[in-house]
């Protein structure tokens, strides 16, 4: 391929001793970076290392690194047997060093010609090729400059890391060098700007098979725009999933959203992410508009039971698409509410402190697995078993999750419709099937990420790094499924617990229900 090397911007020198043939030392590859790509065309076998180490070509001129000093490539002698280099100082108004290198062309000696007026320093010159290093990151990757920053950081030398330049230093020369081969911005104040190069919207499942994996963009026109990513293929088995698990999480997702939301299909054996949205905030209309993104693509994914979060906008979102679907909400996440309002109602310390009052305050989440129709009396009989303080957090369960009582015009009594009907939250059938009464493996989903990205708020190139490396594991569960293998049993404490459920819940016609709720009680966490 010919080159025009005054169309490309930034040129680089490298070497490796590793490929080369015998009788050389190394092997020095020269690269341009020309519409768009990284391209080397021109190879040096190098006998020796006595040419010094190159940096970048910069504005035209090269340079070499030789006992402690860097030089400037001047020009070569007329016969173009010799190279002349001079000092960096040399226009230096404070030094204006004369000292100066020949180097022989054939065989790479050098020879030092005058004396230096300025002092040798290593850092200096590990400085000048950490930099290089830095620019050529830049070009040849989306990182985030203060990814790349920390790179280099963390393999410099105690002396360079004392003499390079700031943070903010380097983060300009970075943009600056991006903005001259015209690589897009990582960072973005407004959704609406995001670029994603066309390398972060596919997926490679393995070795030279690629799938879309940017399933769905709702235009850079969208003040509340939203990325769906996810495998292309599985569109071609959705029609046979029937039960999901979503979950949205806050921490995960770049500054530009506000949450990323996973779902994830339930197989025999398996549950696998199949879906990680990237939404603007918790509105129903943005769960309306993912699901409309979602099904246009997959028209035939149409689950019978989608596990949720106690979030009405989410829960009224899945109901309109999929009206058949029975919706349930998660028993952590009813948890999870209780314990807000223990910690509401300053009861925390008392929990933490007082193990008595800790079960009672358990027993009215435990409320999730008694039997629908004798809930009534399990609520009289709670009432009365529990301290006055926590008389206002049943309150607020009987509020939202039961309906307040209230009287009719003849005089009798009946309850209000809830915020949450009973059947989105009962367990009582789900703990009898040996059905999940959670969304664990939604967040289990959130912790595979959290360890893939160390940070909270990933930029979003590392986002999709991040969810791409996730997937690949993922895809291997989901193989050992298809080879037949059996699915990993729970640990053997959590069996055991769900056996001691079962237990229970068996022995509910049998027991009061006051004993039935403390039993549950005793099976669970809250932690407030």
């Amino acid at each position: 391929m010919m080159i025009p090397l005054r169309d490309a911007p930034v040129i680089y020198m490298d070497g490796t001793f590793r490929v080369v043939p015998e009788l050389f030392l190394q092997l020095y590859t020269l690269h341009a970076f020309y519409r768009g790509q990284m391209i080397p065309f021109a190879f040096f076998l190098l006998p020796d290392k006595q040419m010094g180490a190159y940096c970048r070509i910069q504005r035209g001129k090269e340079r070499l690194a030789h006992d402690g000093y860097l030089y400037v490539f001047a020009q070569r002698s007329k016969d173009q047997q010799t190279e002349f280099w001079r000092c960096q100082y040399k226009a230096s108004k404070s030094q204006k060093c004369t000292a100066r290198v020949h180097r022989s062309v054939r065989t790479g000696e050098i020879t030092i010609k005058g004396a230096h007026t300025d002092m040798p320093s290593s850092a200096a010159i590990e400085v000048q090729q950490k930099k290089v290093a830095m620019k050529r990151r830049a070009v040849e990757t989306l990182e985030a400059p203060q990814q790349i920053i920390n790179k280099i950081r963390a393999t410099s030398s105690l002396a360079a890391k004392g003499s390079i330049e700031s943070n903010k230093s380097l983060t300009r020369t970075i943009q600056r060098i991006r903005n001259r081969v015209g690589i897009p911005s990582v960072h973005y104040t407004d959704r609406r700007d995001i670029v994603i190069p066309e390398e972060y919207r596919v997926y490679e499942s393995s070795p030279g098979i690629v799938e879309r994996f940017l399933l769905g963009d709702s235009g850079s026109d969208d003040p509340n725009r939203i990325f769906l990513f996810g495998r292309e293929t599985v569109a071609s088995w959705i029609g046979g999933v029937s039960k999901i698990y979503c979950d949205g999480t806050f921490s995960l997702a770049p500054n530009e959203f506000a949450q990323v939301f996973v779902i994830l299909a339930e197989r025999p054996g398996c549950v696998t992410p199949i879906c990680y949205a990237l939404l603007p905030n918790k509105s129903e209309e943005s769960y309306c508009k993912m699901l409309d993104m979602l099904t246009l693509g997959w028209p035939a994914f149409n689950p019978t039971s989608v596990s949720v979060d106690f979030e009405k906008g989410l829960m009224n979102a899945f109901s309109a698409y999929f009206p058949d679907a029975q919706i349930q909400g998660c028993f952590f996440h009813l948890v999870q509410n209780m314990k807000k309002q223990v910690a509401a109602h300053g009861l925390s310390r008392r929990y933490r402190n007082e193990p008595d009052f800790e079960l009672k305050a358990k027993m009215i989440s435990a409320l999730a697995f008694i039997p629908p129709e004798r809930l009534e009396v399990a609520l009289r009989e709670l009432r009365s078993d529990l301290p006055e303080e926590l008389q206002t957090v049943l309150d607020y369960f009987e509020d939202n999750y039961i309906g307040r009582l209230q009287a009719r015009g003849d005089g009798s009594l009946t309850r209000r419709n809830p915020l949450f009907p009973v059947s989105m939250w009962t367990v009582y059938e789900r703990s009898l099937r040996g059905e999940s009464r959670t969304n664990n493996y939604a967040e289990a989903a959130h912790r595979s990420l959290q360890r893939q990205f160390r940070v909270e708020h990933p930029g979003m190139l590392k986002f999709i790094d991040g969810i791409r490396s996730v997937q690949q594991s993922k895809d291997a569960d989901l193989e050992r499924y298809i080879a037949g293998y059996a699915a990993d049993g729970k640990k053997n404490k959590y069996a055991e617990n769900d056996r001691r459920i079962l237990r229970i819940l068996e022995n509910v016609n049998t027991n009061t229900l006051s004993e039935t709720l403390r039993g549950i009680a005793h099976t669970y966490k809250m932690n407030p």
